[in-house]
């Protein structure tokens, strides 16, 4: 808070709300699924947490695709640690009977809260923690689709729970 503000903040019968960090829009972003958030928002973001929080991946979540407005969820992912990397199952209610098994993605720590990999036709993915209080993590794909890359990569799915 500024001088200007913190005096303005102490005058009788003025009041001014006092900032909520610099987090506060980021976190609104994610909360509301925007398509907007990047990977380097996302890591930038985990990097002030503490590790315990940043690194705690465990249950169910719900998945969505922030860029299809008319049907933004897509499955649940029940992401699993395995030998220092985590598998990443989808799976996708097709029909009342039939599921779908599928997109199962290794990734592999690249820092607390951060899981990245790359395959074999050189498709770079991460998987971010983005909202420890919510527990949200954010997926990010980098192929020769998509034309961003790196940090400046928008999400492409939020894993809720």
């Amino acid at each position: 808070m500024s001088a200007e503000q913190q005096e303005k903040f102490l005058e009788p019968g003025v009041v001014t709300a006092q900032p909520v960090g610099d987090n506060a829009e980021y976190l609104k972003e994610v909360r509301d699924r925007s398509k907007a958030v990047t990977l380097g928002a996302a890591k930038a973001y985990v990097s002030t947490l503490p590790v315990d929080q940043a690194s705690s991946v465990s249950g169910c979540y719900k998945v969505y695709n922030p860029s299809c407005e008319a049907c933004p969820f897509v499955g649940y992912s029940c992401p699993t640690p395995c030998c220092g990397c985590l598998w990443t199952p989808i799976i996708i209610p097709y029909a009342p009977c039939v599921w779908i098994v599928g997109l199962f993605v290794c990734t592999c720590k690249a820092g607390p809260g951060s899981y990245s990999c790359t395959d074999l036709k050189g498709n770079k993915s991460s998987l971010v923690k983005m909202d420890a209080e919510r527990g949200t993590l954010g997926y990010f794909g980098e192929n020769e689709y998509v034309s961003t890359s790196g940090d400046g990569l928008a999400v492409g799915c939020y894993c809720t729970k």
